[in-house]
Formats: C-alpha cells, sequence, structure tokens
C-alpha cells in the first residue's frame, strides 16, 4: 500500500513533467521526475519510518516488532520505488500526455477556493474540531475482553462462549494466600482451623461476582471429608491425620495443586467468565481485593496470579505505550520537519494538520466507546507517520511554487499538480487499510476503518489547513514585492 502510494507521486511528477516538455526523451523525463520528487519521496519515507520506529519503545513485545518489521518494509519500500521504478519506466518509450480533467476536479476548485478565501474560517473550524477530539480522547479505556475480539458468529467466540457457560470460565485467575505465622505454631498441625476458614471466606466470597465461574482450593477437599464424616466438621488434627494417611501419588494429585507446605499455602484457583456482558476487567480485580481484604486477610499476605492478572496487567500498558508512541512521534517529526525545511515556522504549521488527524482518530474512538487494545493503540502513531508523507508532498511543492509566485498563487498551482496525487495516494492507502474490514478479528476491523479515517482527515487538513496556513504565515518574494 504505502510503496503504490509513492509510485503515485513519481507517475504524477512525469505526467506533468511529459505535457510541459514534448519533445523531451524518456530518459530526460525520468530524470527531471526523480530531480523533483527523490528529495519528498525519500523524506516522506523516511517520516513514514519514524512513525513506526515509535512502536519500538512499548514494552508489549508483538507492538515493537510489528513496528521494526515494518521500517524493515519501509526501507525496501524506498529502495524499490526510488530506483527499480524509474529503472522499468526507462524500458518503455515515453509517453505523450494531453490534458485532462479529473473527477475530482471539482473537489479541487471547492478545496482550492476554501484556503484563498475563507482560510481565518478554515483554522477557527480546524481549532474547534481538535478540540473535541481532544475532550473524546479523554473517555478513552481499554478492551476489557477477550473474546469480544471476535464476532459473534465465528467459531472461537461461539467455543469461548461455551467453555464459559459449560466448563465454569475460560480465563484463570489464582489467588495465593499465605497464612500469617503466630507466636508458638503446632509443628503437628498441617494446617489450621482459622486458615481453612479464612480460605473458605474468600472463595464465597468470590462467588458474589457474576463473571466469576468455577473456584476450586483445599475447602472444597475439607468439605468433601465433612460430608464423608456424616456432615460433622474435622478438627484441623484430622484434616492433618487424613492428609498423611493419604497415598503420595494421590496426595500430589488431588492437592498439590492447592497446598503447598511447608510453609502453609494455599491457592484458590477460579476462572472467569469473559462472555459475561460488560465485563470490566480492571473492576472486577480491584472489586477483588476489597472482598478478600474484607475478609481480614492483609494485602501481603496474598497475591493475584494467573492469565486474567496477566492480560490486565498487559493491557493497563496501553494506555502509557500510547502515551510514549504519540510523544515520540511528535517530537521525531517536529525534529524531521526542521531539518528537512530548514525552518522551525515551517515545520510547525506542517505538523499541526497531522496532530489534528491523531487525535480526531483518537476522539472519534473516545466518543463511540471504541476501546484501546494491541492493535487499536498503535493507530494514531502509525497514522501520523503515514499522513505526514502528503504534508510532505504538498509543503515541498509550495516552497518551489512559492519562489517566482504569490501565496495565493502558490496554492492554486500546488492544489493543480501534486494536489491530485494526494487524493489518490490517501485513497488507495484508505481503501488498503479498509479490506481489514473482512477480517473476523474485532481489532483487526477496526484497526483498517480507523486507520482509514485518519488518512482521510489527514487529507482533509492537508489539502484545507495546510495550505491557509502556508498562505498566512509563510510568504514569498512574490508576495513582498507585491505587498510593496
Amino acid at each position: 500500500i504505502l510503496s503504490l502510494a509513492i509510485v503515485i507521486h513519481l507517475i504524477v511528477q512525469y505526467r506533468e513533467e511529459a505535457e510541459k516538455a514534448a519533445e523531451a526523451s524518456q530518459k530526460e523525463l525520468v530524470l527531471q521526475t526523480l530531480k523533483e520528487k527523490i528529495a519528498p519521496c525519500f523524506f516522506a519515507g523516511f517520516t513514514t519510518s519514524l512513525g513506526f520506529a515509535s512502536l519500538l519503545l512499548s514494552n508489549i513485545e508483538p507492538v515493537s516488532t510489528f513496528g521494526l518489521m515494518m521500517i524493515i518494509a519501509m526501507v525496501v519500500t524506498i529502495v524499490c520505488t526510488l530506483l527499480l521504478f524509474p529503472a522499468l519506466l526507462l524500458l518503455f518509450p515515453r509517453e505523450h500526455v494531453t490534458e485532462s480533467s479529473s473527477i475530482f476536479s471539482g473537489v479541487m476548485q471547492t478545496a482550492q477556493g476554501f484556503c484563498t478565501k475563507r482560510s481565518t474560517l478554515i483554522m477557527v473550524f480546524s481549532t474547534v474540531f481538535f478540540a473535541v477530539s481532544v475532550f473524546g480522547s479523554l473517555r478513552l479505556n481499554v478492551e476489557n475482553s477477550f473474546i469480544n475480539y471476535f464476532a459473534s458468529d465465528t467459531d472461537v467466540h461461539k467455543e469461548l462462549s461455551f467453555i464459559d457457560k459449560e466448563f465454569g470460565g475460560s480465563t484463570q485467575l489464582d489467588i495465593v494466600y499465605t497464612p500469617p505465622k503466630t507466636a508458638n505454631p503446632d509443628k503437628n498441625l498441617l494446617l489450621r482451623a482459622g486458615d481453612v476458614q479464612t480460605a473458605h471466606s474468600i472463595q464465597k466470597s468470590l462467588a458474589e461476582f457474576e463473571a466469576m465461574g468455577t473456584t476450586l482450593s483445599v475447602v472444597n477437599f475439607t468439605q468433601l471429608a465433612k460430608q464423608l464424616n456424616n456432615n460433622k466438621p474435622l478438627t484441623e488434627y484430622e484434616l492433618t491425620a487424613i492428609y498423611w494417611t493419604l497415598d503420595k501419588n494421590v496426595r500430589e494429585d488431588l492437592l498439590s495443586s492447592y497446598f503447598i507446605e511447608p510453609p502453609a499455602q494455599l491457592r484458590i484457583s477460579a476462572r472467569i467468565k469473559d462472555s459475561t456482558e460488560n465485563l470490566d476487567r480492571g473492576v472486577l480485580l480491584a472489586d477483588i481485593h476489597k472482598q478478600i481484604q474484607a475478609q481480614g486477610v492483609a494485602p501481603e499476605d496474598y497475591k493475584l496470579s494467573g492469565l486474567f492478572v496477566l492480560y490486565q496487567a498487559m493491557l493497563d500498558q496501553l494506555f502509557t505505550s500510547q502515551i510514549l508512541s504519540l510523544g515520540a512521534v511528535f517530537l521525531a517529526l517536529g525534529i524531521a520537519f526542521c531539518l528537512i525545511f530548514r525552518s522551525i515556522r515551517i515545520a510547525l504549521i506542517t505538523i499541526v494538520p497531522n496532530i489534528i488527524s491523531a487525535f480526531a482518530v483518537l476522539g472519534v474512538m473516545g466518543w463511540a466507546g471504541i476501546p484501546l487494545d494491541f492493535m487499536t493503540m498503535t493507530i494514531a502513531a502509525i497514522a501520523m507517520g503515514i499522513a505526514v508523507d502528503d504534508t510532505i508532498h504538498y509543503t515541498h511543492r509550495y516552497l518551489q511554487e512559492l519562489a517566482t509566485h504569490t501565496p495565493e498563487e502558490a496554492v492554486a498551482r500546488s492544489h493543480r499538480s501534486v494536489g491530485y496525487a494526494l487524493i489518490y495516494t490517501s485513497l488507495i492507502i484508505a481503501l488498503g487499510f479498509g479490506l481489514l474490514v473482512f477480517s473476523d478479528f474485532v481489532p483487526g476491523v477496526l484497526f483498517g476503518l480507523l486507520t482509514g479515517l485518519a488518512i482521510i482527515i489527514a487529507l482533509i487538513a492537508d489539502l484545507t489547513l495546510l495550505p491557509a496556513m502556508l498562505q498566512k504565515f509563510v510568504r514569498g518574494p512574490a508576495a513582498k514585492t507585491a505587498e510593496r
């Protein structure tokens, strides 16, 4: 997708050169095309790589690996498009281009008219839009149900739902309780009655949660022993005697998963029903901690573990990773723009549309209630890294035109040339990511749709807000002469 985007910029430039120089040879056209486009195409690929490089800062291995692989892919893309494509083009005769209208001519003229006549209105609207997006991004939360990653009609969703309903839950949660030491412990006792009672209280309190499925511990063993003893509870000495009279293999098979000695530790094995409606993992974990401590258990005497806790801990890192990635992208692109355009003013102007597009997609997620997960957390940084390509191409062309034309004329000429390439490339990228809508993996669908949305928003900003700001704050020699 990204290779196609760069190639389209080269094709549009080639046809523009062919239209201007009707007698030029194919070699001359290709060389002139490269002369005009090699710098913006290279810097566009470089800044896209910066967007993906920000994912390397994530502590989540699949995310950082994805960033690394995409950096390698961008290197291959740049080499192929700037070397292989021109070389292949030389194998064919030159193309005789005649001026023709585009289906986007009306859109381009409307955008150009707004830029030159309504620049203040565009900037005011963009400010309001950005504020709304920021408020929406503050409503973001993390995904909290693995089963909802898959469409309800998929086999994975159906099978996980079946496990939840018929087998008492699909996600493991362990509570390891370490009874506090006493001043004068009875060394003959394996487990005190009070410790068993505490474990029973913990297990009973867990059953109060709607999302809690099956729970197992030594408490179930003592309840079975009680039934075998004519429904009379066994003393702690009787429990110890039964424990040691059991065959070693039977003892290990039945109790080793729930009881460790010495020192004594009790493990309560629970299962969470992921299919529970409106399940919030963070709230559930917090409530479990409260319930356990309400039984008189000190925080240092127990520990939660298992896949449920691990998964939630990974989700909790999403906010940190998101902020870190975006911050790194903003800083890296700001520095890159300063080096590319050799102007702090132009760098600040060019980064604004991309910041708006990044926060726009986060705002949409926040207002629509779409949570962050392992795929959607990468959207803002990736979209900004990709969308910045159009910004570079447009700004590069505007500065070229500004050398001999007024800002208004430079905007008009930029729209009539590179503006069409921006539309073509953005639509190709958006449609390419949009193909993920056919996936059964819900985060993949959202990733494709939201990335495509971010690209379209960036395109609109690059054809309206960017020209309006460049026209207002970046004036060339021709404009200064006219003003005098």
